[in-house]
């Protein structure tokens, strides 16, 4: 194997935060929790992938660190928990993954984009920095996950 491809001979991990809310205090959504689930199958499925470069092509194995939170697991603090301990855990050969399914806002000042967590109320507009992940916080975590290769999916509305 060549010493460029998934750092020599280690087993590359697929790190995952899948988010799914669909309890919110005042607002209630129907498939935000069953996506985060199947995003979760659907990952488990692919027990190795393909990794690429310019001489070589191998399969390998890989392993898995997923965390599922779902409704009331799902607040700022135990997101960014997880951030931290993935940034500490994730080498630059692995692979990490964040999906939102849920609610998102603008800041009340519209300079940033809020995702809405499980201790969001949207009747008290005043609580939403405290209750919301921003999407400038939440880019400044994945500067610091090591993983050469994020994807990032949301899907959610307001």
């Amino acid at each position: 194997m060549s010493p460029n491809l998934v750092g020599a001979t280690s087993t590359p991990t697929v790190h995952v935060i899948s988010i799914g809310i669909n309890n919110y205090k005042s607002v209630k959504l129907e498939y935000s929790v069953s996506d985060s689930k199947l995003i979760i199958e659907k990952i488990k499925k692919n027990d190795s992938i393909i990794v690429e470069d310019r001489v070589t092509t191998i399969k390998t194995k890989v392993k898995f660190n997923i965390y599922s939170l779902i409704d009331e697991q799902a607040s700022v603090l135990e997101i960014k928990r997880i951030l931290a301990e993935i940034i500490t855990k994730a080498k630059h050969y692995d692979y990490f993954i964040f999906y939102f399914g849920g609610i998102s806002y603008d800041s009340i000042d519209f300079e940033d984009t809020l995702l809405a967590t499980c201790k969001t109320n949207f009747n008290a507009m005043s609580n939403f920095k405290d209750t919301c992940l921003s999407l400038s916080d939440l880019s400044k975590f994945l500067e610091q996950v090591p993983c050469k290769n994020q994807l990032i999916i949301s899907e959610a509305g307001d």
